[in-house]
């Protein structure tokens, strides 16, 4: 008798259901980010790292048709600034920053909860062919690194309301 109540005990902890603030949002679509930055292919890394996290995390069904609740992503600002310098003055680093504003909110439009992350990354600047290639990188591990970020806050929260 005493194996059986201590295996039903931890089945509790174990089990976890889905969803967050109390069952509020099961069923979330993540349309494409908004982008209000200049750089044209931004959305599409967000979009993609965002999804895949919260795919992973299980608390949610994902982009189904009977989906409750969305997550607004808004890309408000992407910039590069040149962070090192060689003899010529030409940059040979930059570090590009990200800022995103994300809005949980439900079908019928109620406000649930919004988010605001920034985060940075610095690349290789030169040779000068690979620059463009070293950029989108540097984009896609921020990204990844804010949607990592982005669900530890959502697991946080799972209960508040």
């Amino acid at each position: 008798l005493f194996p059986l109540l201590a295996f039903s005990a931890c089945g509790y902890s174990i089990v976890q259901e889905k969803g967050i603030m109390g069952g509020q949002v099961v069923y979330l679509d993540v349309p494409v980010f908004k982008n209000k930055s200049f750089e044209p292919i931004v959305p599409e890394f967000f979009t993609e790292a965002f999804t895949r996290e919260l795919v992973v995390s299980g608390l949610f069904e994902v982009n189904r048709a009977k989906s409750d609740s969305f997550l607004e992503g808004t890309i408000l600002n992407v910039r590069a600034v040149p962070s090192t310098l060689n003899k010529d003055g030409i940059a040979t680093q930059k570090t590009v920053f990200v800022d995103l504003g994300l809005v949980m909110i439900k079908k019928e439009g109620r406000f649930i909860k919004n988010w605001q992350l920034s985060d940075s990354e610095v690349y290789n600047a030169e040779p000068i062919n690979f620059e463009d290639f070293n950029k989108r990188a540097a984009l896609g591990r921020v990204a990844a690194r804010m949607a990592r970020r982005f669900s530890a806050l959502i697991l946080t929260d799972i209960d508040k309301r």
